[in-house]
């Protein structure tokens, strides 16, 4: 054999070196064409990945995201040292030894995945698995693995350690939908990474294996599992102390409830946003760019709009009737049905869950149910409204007596938390909690506030629920507003010399058009005339007649120059139906028209972002509306603190004695005209169709709206220190039933708003600017009130517009007389 090796020797080392020289040939043919095609690593200077665009509220709070992936960059020195650690150890222990590869790790990989027969180990270093992610494509094949390698050799040359492992925390990707350590933070415990306990930490480290399948979510044991090992390499490692380790191991972990952020607080502005920022930007720079969008909303009227809205509806809704349940069970299937169906239910906030019907008693007038997880007891109380719906009765009139008439064993229907307390339960249920029925409303709403001096919108609501309609009816529903139209014609009335005073006559009027065959013949809601009616009066008792005879005398124009000049930017009808709120409007616009009243004349428009910044901070755009800290006419002891301010407020004020005069910029209304106009809708509350919202319990304005059949209801109303305006109603226009009009229904939303959202502002009076003289008058005659005058009222009144003759009997029986004669 070594005869034949030595004799052929010379022929197999040419056979070696020739089979050598080709593989070198090959290899490095193979190098060079993958060389080629390798991406430059410095593209990667300066890192900028894909990042969120985040939205914030006022006072700072998260609202919004807008992301393809969900990525919050952080630099390394934010990082809390124990995080970067805890990946290091756990991923890549050799990271600040080796030069981009280990060897030894891709051997130790190679046999175990050997030995297991498939892959269960990968030899990846943390500097190859961010060269894979930022500029590989994700195909599995070897040529990916070469060039990964390469990568990663040349990025340990291009990049320091620190650059690199900043760029591998804020790339990594950590599961549902977080990638980078601090959207995992704050997806998983709704934390910055510098709140993180370690036992968080080591959770978050732990991800990395199967992020998708072992996430604390998901699966939370496994996710501990892989969290004692993070800390246990953490021990080894000599990284943190044994106390350290223990501790951890110990505390209790709370994962962050599933949760879509834009969702949550204000879905509707959000929304609002997101769609003018992609039309703005585009979705490149919205999605990937991060941009830092903050807000003028504010947290607590946001979140008590959201509930006065949405518990309105509710209430509202079931005024309409019980639509019935959501199917019906045999007594012998009863028990399967709540092992297959209910038992599996998701309890999550302010969401109903289902229970069905175990037990009723008629005489005790309850419900025994079951919802999978207890029994619970419904009173009847929490269901007496579960009429046959009928919208041409009265709702109070037709309640439910006893628990049969709407339910039998084996109902299956909608329940809630109820709202009753100390109420009295059979024996055998006393620890059972009380619920109370529900249905998903048909009914819709929106409510929209705003500051009438800055124009900032601090809530919106569009909807019942984001969830099943996106439509924003805040901003894009436009609907009659019925009465709530009035102001602009009576305010257009004061600066055409009408006074408080001023009598119109209340009396039947018809309209004939020969040219269309049509006869028009308005009447009052609730269909009475009042004969000889002061101005007063017209407004705050919502009268019809008189206000279309205003209109008419003032001219349809001055009306609709008034409402657009205010705000108003709808198509208005040029007839005379505009005195009953015929044209549509939005809340929106409502609101904005409103402020001026609110502020004393000045029109501001209404914003949403004070501020927008780029990934790199620079501002791309700015609110710079004039904000008053504290604006005119709104504080009764304002002491004026240069002569400018004084000069321009008596110029104003002088000008506005002048119903024709042009007024400074923003006014777009006198303060004299403004104020009268308040004062007059104040007593909306205190005396007419708005007086449900009296309970305000601060000085307040506002007008009702009711239109035909009940198919809207209004109430848009002010303090001087916020606005807001609520609508009711069915998107398909269906009538909300008998007597629901603007002050029974959309007054109480309203109401629970302003409650809420000025609860920890002090109360403040609206100001009284110069030029108008207070004096008590008849409210029969409009004259100066006397000894004898049953119910005097004071008005207020430009000076020298104000009555200057006492009233007589004599000319109150002689109105009387012509108003019964005209009947």
């Amino acid at each position: 054999m070594l005869k034949i090796l030595k004799r052929h020797s010379k022929k197999i080392f040419t056979a070696i070196a020739i089979a050598t020289l080709v593989g070198v040939i090959l290899v490095g043919a193979l190098s060079l064409a993958i060389l080629r095609d390798l991406p430059s690593v410095d593209t990667l200077r300066p890192y900028k990945p894909k990042v969120a665009t985040e939205v914030y509220s006022k006072e700072m709070v998260k609202i919004g995201e807008f992301y393809q992936e969900r990525r919050f960059f952080v630099p390394l020195d934010q990082i809390p040292p124990v995080l970067a650690q805890a990946f290091v150890t756990a991923e890549d222990a050799g990271f600040y030894d080796h030069g981009g590869i280990s060897l030894m790790a891709i051997t130790r990989a190679m046999m175990k995945n050997i030995q297991a027969g498939y892959k269960k180990q990968g030899g990846s270093t943390i500097t190859q698995q961010v060269a894979r992610a930022l500029l590989l494509s994700p195909e599995k094949k070897y040529s990916r693995k070469v060039k990964e390698i390469f990568l990663a050799f040349f990025m340990e040359r291009f990049f320091s350690k620190s650059e690199i492992l900043e760029m591998y925390l804020n790339q990594v990707y950590l599961g549902n939908s977080a990638y980078g350590v601090q959207a995992a933070s704050e997806v998983y415990f709704g934390k910055d990474l510098g709140q993180l306990t370690l036992g968080e930490v080591a959770m978050i480290a732990g991800l990395t294996k199967a992020p998708s399948r072992d996430n604390p979510k998901n699966d939370f044991e496994k996710a501990k599992v892989r969290q004692k090992y993070v800390l246990e390499r953490l021990l080894e490692e000599k990284k943190i102390a044994k106390e350290e380790h223990d501790r951890a191991l110990e505390e209790e972990i709370k994962v962050n409830p599933d949760a879509d952020l834009n969702l949550t607080i204000a879905p509707y502005f959000v929304e609002n946003l997101r769609t003018y920022l992609m039309d703005r930007y585009g979705s490149k720079v919205v999605l990937e760019d991060g941009l830092q969008v903050y807000t003028t909303l504010q947290i607590k009227p946001a979140l008590a709009a959201q509930d006065a809205l949405q518990n309105g509806i509710e209430t509202i809704d079931q005024r309409q009737g019980y639509r019935g349940i959501i199917e019906h069970v045999e007594k012998d299937q009863i028990e399967t049905f709540i092992e297959k169906n209910l038992q599996s239910q998701k309890i999550q906030d302010r969401e109903p869950l289902k229970a069905i019907v175990l037990e009723l008693n008629d005489k005790d007038g309850w419900v025994k149910l079951h919802t999978g997880r207890k029994e619970v007891l419904m009173l009847l109380k929490d269901f007496e409204w579960a009429r046959t719906p009928n919208p041409d009765v009265f709702w109070e009139n037709h309640l439910i007596k006893k628990p049969s008439q709407v339910f039998t064993q084996g109902d299956v229907i909608w329940i809630k938390p109820s709202l009753l307390e100390n109420q009295k339960t059979p024996d055998d249920c006393i620890e059972c909690p009380l619920v109370r029925l529900y249905q998903y409303p048909e009914v819709q709403g929106s409510l929209i506030s705003m500051d009438p001096d800055n124009g900032e919108v601090v809530a919106m609501v569009g909807g019942y629920d984001f969830t099943k309609s996106e439509f924003n009816r805040a901003i894009s529903g436009k609907r009659q507003p019925g009465s709530a139209f009035k102001p602009f014609i009576y305010s257009a009335a004061i600066d055409h010399g009408y006074t408080a005073a001023s009598i119109i006559n209340d009396a039947p009027i018809v309209y004939d058009d020969p040219t269309n065959e049509f006869t028009w013949k308005p009447k009052n809601y609730g269909g009475k005339f009042y004969g000889d009616t002061i101005f007063r009066d017209c407004l705050i008792q919502s009268r019809n007649i008189p206000t279309i005879k205003i209109l008419q005398d003032i001219g349809i124009d001055k009306v609709i120059n008034n409402a657009k000049k205010m705000g108003i930017t709808s198509t208005l009808e040029r007839n005379f139906s505009l005195a009953l709120g015929s044209s549509s409007v939005s809340p929106f616009e409502m609101a904005r028209a409103y402020s001026v009243f609110a502020s004393g004349g000045k029109k501001v428009e209404p914003f949403m972002i004070t501020k927008i910044l780029d990934r790199d901070r620079q501002v791309l755009e700015s609110h710079e509306n004039l904000t008053f800290k504290e604006p005119l006419f709104t504080q009764v002891d304002r002491v004026f603190e240069n002569r400018y301010e004084q000069q321009k407020i008596a110029q104003i004020a002088e000008l506005g004695k002048d119903p024709e005069a042009e007024l400074p910029d923003p006014y777009v209304m006198s303060p004299q005209t403004a104020y009268i106009t308040t004062h007059l809708l104040s007593e909306v509350i205190t005396s007419g169709t708005g007086r449900r919202a009296l309970s305000i319990g601060r000085p307040a304005a506002g007008k009702t709206g009711t239109t035909n059949d009940n198919l809207d209801a209004w109430f848009v109303g002010y303090t001087p220190d916020l606005v807001a305006a609520v609508w009711i109603g069915y998107d398909d226009r269906k009538p909300l039933g008998v007597l629901e009009g603007g002050g029974s229904t959309a007054t109480p939303v309203w109401l629970d708003y302003m409650k809420l959202a000025l609860e920890d502002k002090p109360k403040k009076d609206f100001f009284i600017p110069p030029g108008l003289t207070y004096v008590q008058i008849d409210p029969e005659t409009g004259k100066l009130a006397t000894e004898k005058t049953a119910r005097p009222v004071f008005e207020v009144f430009r000076e020298g517009s104000e009555p200057t003759a006492y009233t007589s009997e004599e000319q109150k029986t002689k109105q009387a007389q012509e108003f019964f004669l005209t009947e």
